[in-house]
């Protein structure tokens, strides 16, 4: 009755370590798992980010197109522009000389 007892106090014993190890396990897992959460959170913040940033340069792209563009209508209007009035000088020119005349 003796062993039994020992026994019994043996294997409460053992239920009682086992139920310390499951509970530090348990902890460690649950602690690993919000871990994960926390990685697998930066890595999609990580890839939104990069996703917004070729979105940014792909609009800097298009807006440096467009400045490119911009001042190719400026310079062309600015030649035009010279263009008149050397027209506009000359005429002046051939109307004095007429008037002369």
């Amino acid at each position: 009755n003796t062993d039994n007892k020992i026994t019994e106090l043996q294997n409460m014993h053992d239920q009682e370590c086992n139920c310390k190890v499951y509970s530090k396990l348990k902890f460690a897992l649950d602690e690993v798992e919000l871990i994960k959460k926390q990685q697998n959170n930066k890595l999609q913040q990580d890839a939104d980010t990069a996703k917004r940033l070729k979105e940014l340069e792909k609009k800097a792209a298009t807006q440096d197109k467009t400045i490119q563009e911009l001042r190719r209508v400026v310079n062309t209007h600015n030649k035009l522009r010279n263009q008149d009035l050397m027209k506009i000088s000359e005429l002046e020119k051939s109307q004095r000389k007429f008037k002369d005349d």
